[in-house]
């Protein structure tokens, strides 16, 4: 009878889910945060059920918050485990953080290419329809049908937008308002003349954006799960408590100090490459003049080793590498704006952003006791 008694309180087994290896680091954050977050935090919330129900919806949105991966039948597989958060994390393994990143990653495979199908041909835009865009009043798809259905009619939206942007960039061409080398029309590259050349050029510049993100994506940090699954935790006591893993850490340093170690550029990224958006004045790459805005990476070279292919590679990944101490030697293969391949080496020095500083002002609005003190502090990351 006991044994009767204990079988139908036990806890009902949870589906098995295909996970992502877990980082050895998973169980030392776990430990640090069942301390931190009841003790430290202001609320002092204990780590329990009501917590973790709390902060499942916000782990949701972490993993699929545009509604455009997973279907209902995912969700309610990884809601089993909407009540045990806490458990996981006390336990110090966070499975729901690995199923959960091997779910997306198989998925993301998936939509990728569905999404690569869609725009390969021209898509029909005889039918009238509408398109939600806020995410948060969208429901989860049921069928793959019809998730299939709603990226088809937010492509149509992003083809259509861009298209008009095109049209746009003609019409003041005509009105000669708009010169030939502008930012907008650089981006875009040349107009075809015909709105079916126009929807052509469109499809193919959004599935190589697409195609990009996806493939970068493909390029999970280990730690990612881990630090989702603790923020979505965190979030559900404030926004403003956040783990920060340790290349957003530094970043973060960066912004508060206003100084790195590295060569003075600040990146981003451009389809399949690491692009220089801007030269920092006075840092190393400034000082040496060879490399310029614009430039793209396609390789980095630590001093005394093998050039590095960075195609596709994360832009964290391509920064991490770039950065190092002061009077290091880093070498970059770049393409220049005009097609030329050059390999740049530089030294690496202690660069100063005084854009991130905090600045301050006293605002004297005319009256005897009206001033106000005003204080800047960016968000600026290199």
């Amino acid at each position: 009878a006991s044994s009767a008694v204990a079988s139908a309180a036990a806890p009902e087994p949870v589906v098995d889910l295909p996970e992502v290896p877990a980082d050895a680091r998973e169980a030392v954050l776990a430990e640090i945060m069942t301390i931190l977050l009841p003790e430290r935090h202001l609320l002092k919330h204990p780590i329990d059920d009501a917590l973790s129900k709390d902060a499942f919806p916000v782990y949701l949105e972490e993993l699929d918050g545009g509604k455009l991966l997973l279907l209902e039948e995912h969700v309610q597989l990884l809601s089993r485990y909407a009540d045990r958060m806490d458990d996981q994390l006390r336990a110090g393994n966070l499975a729901l953080a690995r199923k959960g990143a091997a779910l997306t990653a198989s998925r993301r495979k998936l939509v990728a290419k569905t999404v690569a199908e869609l725009l390969s041909k021209p898509l029909d835009y005889s039918v009238a329809e509408e398109v939600e865009t806020d995410s948060k009043k969208r429901t989860w798809a049921k069928t793959e049908d019809e998730l299939r259905k709603r990226w088809e009619s937010n492509l149509k939206l992003q083809v259509l937008e861009r298209v008009r942007q095109m049209e746009d960039i003609l019409e003041a061409r005509a009105k000669n308002k708009t010169p030939e080398d502008s930012v907008a029309a650089k981006a875009l590259g040349t107009i075809p003349a015909t709105f079916e050349g126009r929807e052509e050029k469109a499809r193919k510049d959004i599935a190589t954006r697409y195609e990009t993100r996806f493939t970068r994506l493909a390029d999970m940090q280990s730690l990612e799960p881990a630090a989702q699954f603790i923020n979505a935790m965190a979030s559900a006591l404030d926004p403003h408590t956040n783990y920060l893993p340790p290349s957003e850490k530094e970043n973060f340093d960066i912004a508060i100090t206003g100084q790195l170690e590295g060569i003075g550029a600040a990146l981003g990224e451009q389809e399949h490459y690491v692009v220089v958006q801007e030269l920092i004045p006075g840092g190393a790459s400034w000082q040496q003049g060879k490399l310029g805005a614009g430039d793209l990476i396609l390789a980095v070279a630590q001093e005394g080793q093998e050039p590095v292919d960075v195609t596709d590679m994360p832009l964290d990944k391509v920064v991490k590498m770039v950065r190092g101490p002061k009077g290091t030697i880093v070498t970059l293969t770049v393409k220049k704006p005009e097609g030329a391949i050059e390999t740049i080496s530089i030294k690496r020095d202690v660069i100063k952003i005084e854009a991130t500083y905090a600045r301050g002002a006293i605002i004297d609005r005319g009256g005897a006791n009206d001033k106000v003190g005003y204080v800047y502090l960016s968000l600026i990351h290199i």
